[in-house]
């Protein structure tokens, strides 16, 4: 159990805060903060607005390093994502509403090094019914976290965005109209835009991402899924969770009544968008980032119209049915079930307690981040960049043909044979011989002068000795020399392949 606005509940370490209010269970206490004295727009002094990215999308590409080699690996090419500008705790009320303005960014990173150098990219846009670009106001890039309004060299202005919302460079070189990004490095976008009177909400925000890279050449999807207008038409998703960054954090007391010190120094909190509705909403705990199995829970539940947006809940997991463990990295998510409706079950996060208490807190799914580009002419002002996102393998991985490779010498000895060498990067089998001509087989009493099979059950390297007999070598050693030809047939994955080779045997 948790408690609600005005409801008295048993438990007393969870509860919720509905935006622009706290409402606590010893009675309704509403204090309702002022926002920044003269804040142009909602986002300016505001120390709760964040990015509400989506998940990162990656592209995949050939190592070139791998290919030199001869053993061509895959790896991510880009990571990308695409997150809108949002708050839900506004001391104003929850932002963006219905003619807010607000910003939606994107960003893209290096990550493979494919041969081509690195890889070149245009994003086009698709926004959500009732956004409009704000053309009042400038584009923002910056690449490794520093750049500023448009229009400047490889940050060009609205004229570059055309009809069906594609966006291209104005820079030059091998990109040309495209955006390029090497490995290590990376690229954020924010555009300005407008929120209008028949915006929904919980709605979707996508980009599609036109990638060369010289290897698949990708449209990659990104994705922000639940954009939420908080006083916007109910769309197809109008629950769900959205949040903070960290998720969880340190907190010594209750921020709320009865008070008194936190089960564990921290607390895990996100936001409920509600919409109004009525429902429950609940907090899951485990050691497994599946969330299998759950080891405890908490969760409250709400009347119809009590949250007419979203409301923050909280808890320092006192009341989870679990005792937590130092050292320890637990799963969490929230999630917000409505009475009738489909349920929304917030992305995993992740926390590992301190000795002593306090929390050293990672998110696992879309997070939001905040800072960005940060110009002097709208923009959203300084902050912290993310690092760079760890790479996740793409799934699947493109596969790679498993392949045989023979090695013929040029010169060998009649005393230790032709010696071939067979490299495979998987099972393969292999048998080799040495054939000499008509004329060099009647002084030599045959054309054949041996044989040899081999085989590897998993990738690897082996050998084939084409052996002499006694009698051959020393006719052999009368000759001389001869040059012979060795025939090698491989056989990988059911498909035989025949490659010859000359090689000089000396008597």
């Amino acid at each position: 159990m948790g408690s609600v606005a005005g409801v008295r509940a048993r438990a007393r370490r969870m509860f919720v805060r509905a935006v622009g209010a706290v409402m606590v269970a010893t009675g309704l206490v509403a204090v309702v903060p002022t926002g920044p004295a003269g804040a142009a727009e909602w986002w300016e002094g505001s120390q709760t607005a964040n990015w509400y990215d989506g998940q990162v999308s990656y592209s995949s590409v050939l190592n070139c390093f791998s290919v030199i080699q001869g053993s061509p690996a895959y790896e991510n090419g880009v990571g990308a994502y695409i997150g809108y500008l949002a708050d839900p705790d506004n001391a104003t009320g929850p932002k963006p509403v219905v003619n807010d303005k607000t910003w939606i960014r994107y960003r893209v990173y290096g990550m493979g090094n494919p041969c081509s150098g690195g890889s070149y990219f245009r994003p086009k846009f698709y926004l959500p019914v009732g956004w409009s670009w704000d053309t009042s106001r400038q584009i923002a890039c910056a690449y490794d976290g520093s750049g500023g309004s448009a229009p400047q060299a490889n940050c060009p202005g609205w004229s570059n965005m055309d009809a069906s919302h594609a966006y291209w460079n104005n820079g030059s070189g091998s990109g040309g109209n495209l955006w390029g990004v090497a490995q290590g490095h990376y690229w954020e976008f924010q555009f300005p835009v407008k929120v209008g009177p028949n915006a929904q909400s919980g709605v979707v925000l996508d980009a599609h991402l036109d990638v060369a890279d010289g290897n698949f050449n990708p449209q990659m999807l990104l994705r922000t899924n639940n954009v939420y207008v908080f006083n916007g038409t109910p769309g197809a998703n109008n629950v769900g969770v959205m949040y903070d960054q960290p998720s969880s954090y340190d907190q010594a007391t209750l921020p709320f009544a009865p008070g008194g010190p936190t089960r564990y120094g921290m607390l895990s909190a996100f936001q409920a968008v509600i919409g109004g509705r009525a429902g429950s909403a609940k907090f899951e705990i485990s050691t497994n980032p599946g969330m299998t199995p759950v080891l405890g829970s908490e969760s409250f539940s709400f009347p119809s119209g009590q949250f007419p947006g979203s409301a923050k809940a909280m808890t320092d997991w006192a009341d989870a049915g679990v005792a937590l463990q130092p050292g320890v990295t637990y799963y969490w998510r929230g999630s917000i079930i409505p009475t009738s409706g489909s349920a929304a079950v917030g992305e995993v996060q992740s926390f590992t307690l301190k000795p002593g208490g306090g929390v050293d807190a990672t998110s696992l799914g879309a997070t939001n981040s905040g800072g960005g580009v940060g110009t002097g002419s709208g923009g959203v002002p300084g902050g912290v960049i993310t690092p760079v996102p760890q790479p996740t393998p793409p799934s699947p991985n493109p596969p790679v043909a498993p392949s045989a490779t023979p090695s013929v010498p040029r010169t060998a000895t009649a005393k230790k044979g032709v010696v071939v060498t067979l490299t495979c990067t998987g099972a393969c089998s292999a048998k080799a011989s040495a054939t000499v001509t008509k004329k060099l087989g009647k002084k030599l009493g045959t054309t054949t002068l041996g044989s040899a099979r081999g085989s590897l059950g998993a990738a690897g390297s082996t050998t084939l000795t084409i052996k002499l007999s006694k009698k051959l070598r020393a006719r052999l050693k009368k000759v001389g020399s001869v040059k012979a030809t060795v025939k090698v047939t491989t056989t990988v994955a059911g498909t035989s392949t025949t490659t010859t080779a000359k090689v000089t045997i000396k008597g």
